[in-house]
């Protein structure tokens, strides 16, 4: 398996991250931190082994992150991951459509 050179994470991801971890912390102190190292340990999974998560929709492959209702979904081109969305599960799936191009 190949591993990624490089990992690009596109503005709505980070956005999305940054709403996931703001809503944890709003819940309880330090649960936004734990939601943000759970996000990147997936990250460091995806990089380590892109190919590893099944293809979703088209090109794009879903990593679900442990313990937060969350799924990253990317894509693995010549050596770089594209992160496109950090989707909070519990939403409308049909949004996803909306957040992948």
């Amino acid at each position: 398996m190949a591993k990624a050179r490089l990992v690009v994470i596109e503005q709505l991801a980070l956005l999305e991250l940054e709403q996931g971890r703001s809503w944890y912390e709003s819940k309880l102190a330090g649960l936004g931190f734990e939601f943000v190292t759970e996000v990147d340990a997936t990250i460091a999974r995806i990089r380590e082994s892109p190919e590893m998560y099944a293809c979703h929709k088209k090109e794009f492959r879903q990593a679900l992150v442990r313990r937060f209702p969350f799924a990253i979904y990317y894509e693995f081109q010549s050596g770089t991951v594209t992160i496109y969305s950090i989707f909070n599960c519990s939403q409308d799936p049909a949004k996803l459509d909306e957040r992948l191009p």
